[in-house]
């Protein structure tokens, strides 16, 4: 039975900037019947010829092995022995598009909030937002706090 029925989705690349903002969203557990789902998605790179299946299966696999050590390792880093409460969940997915898994979990999961950083690790110099915060803020379907790179811990 789940008495939580709210959830922040706390989308993730690692980088310091989404740790600031995982920080952001742990503070949000307050709000009555929420919980924490930390969501990193694993993109599938460009192949030079078209991957057999199972060759596409055995990188999807290592992708996910990788990306859950780097989560542990990030969860970790934020909070030590310290753990919230209630525990964050974890997801990690494997898709084309960082921002289009985001936005099918929005409809998929019914999220109540999105939590994240302004810029990942793949931005370019100079923009405002992330290309993935931009369309994430565009076209999700609940309401997203976007937080900024140089906010203060």
């Amino acid at each position: 039975m789940r008495f939580h029925t709210k959830i922040i989705l706390h989308p993730t690349d690692f980088s310091e900037n989404a740790a600031k903002a995982l920080r952001v969203a742990v503070d949000l557990l307050h709000i009555p019947k929420t919980r924490l789902m930390i969501y990193h998605v694993c993109e599938h790179p460009i192949f030079s010829k078209q991957p057999s299946t199972e060759d596409l299966t055995v990188w999807q696999n290592e992708a996910i092995l990788q990306a859950s050590a780097k989560m542990d390792t990030y969860i970790a880093s934020c909070f030590g022995s310290e753990l919230p409460t209630p525990l964050p969940e974890r997801e990690i997915m494997v898709n084309t598009s960082t921002y289009k898994s985001v936005l099918d979990a929005v409809v998929r999961m019914d999220l109540y909030m999105i939590v994240m950083g302004q810029k990942g690790t793949s931005t370019v110099k100079g923009l405002t937002l992330g290309s993935n915060s931009r369309h994430i803020l565009e076209k999700s379907k609940c309401p997203v706090l976007i937080v900024p790179a140089d906010m203060e811990d």
